[in-house]
């Protein structure tokens, strides 16, 4: 009688990869939009500017053996709202690869200005590249107005199951670190006008 001897790693490898297999298959609520497949902003985005963003990387990580790079950022971005509302909505952060010249990560976060002021708000961000070498990268910030499709899981609201957990993962580690408003003043040219009257 023949006698078979497993071993461990090949007993992982077919446990594991028909798992990853079957849960690409199923699908789960997209954690970014809640299920929606939407990013919806209230009209007061539209009278918030970015004033100014400074992005400094503080580490890169390679994650799943290997297979693609953790790029981790602290953002520090100034917005003002020049309405007479409290604007909240959706800030966009884009990871740019130099290299390619196109975006290589998106991440979003809620943000709340109060009507004329600027405020000052420093992020933690994780982004995923699916490079297995470092490259050249910057944070570029876009705030979104009006209803737009949910990039992270193309509007469907739905994302593979297997997938889940990075999403959520990055999602949870884009944190606001600190909050702080800057005292509103008006332009120079507000100065100039009133001299000349």
């Amino acid at each position: 009688m023949f006698k078979i001897k497993l071993q461990k790693k090949y007993l992982a490898f077919f446990t594991v990869v028909p798992l990853l297999v079957v849960t690409t298959l199923f699908e789960v609520e997209c954690p970014v939009c809640d299920g929606t497949g939407i990013i919806l902003n209230n009209p007061a985005m539209e009278n918030v500017r970015i004033v100014e963003i400074e992005s400094r990387e503080v580490g890169t990580l390679y994650h799943a053996c290997g297979m693609f790079l953790m790029y981790k950022y602290d953002v520090k971005i100034t917005l003002e709202n020049q309405g007479d509302e409290t604007a909240r909505g959706w800030l966009k952060m884009v990871l740019i690869d130099f290299k390619e010249g196109r975006p290589a990560d998106t991440q979003y976060t809620v943000v709340e200005v109060q009507a004329g002021s600027s405020w000052a708000i420093e992020y933690s961000i994780s982004f995923s590249s699916n490079h297995d070498e470092k490259r050249v990268t910057e944070v570029k910030a876009e705030i979104l107005t009006g209803e737009m499709a949910d990039e992270t899981c193309d509007g469907t609201g739905k994302v593979p199951m297997n997938t889940w957990p990075l999403v959520n993962n990055l999602k949870d580690k884009f944190q606001e670190l600190k909050q702080i408003e800057i005292p509103w003043v008006p332009p120079q040219q507000w100065y100039d006008d009133e001299d000349n009257y």
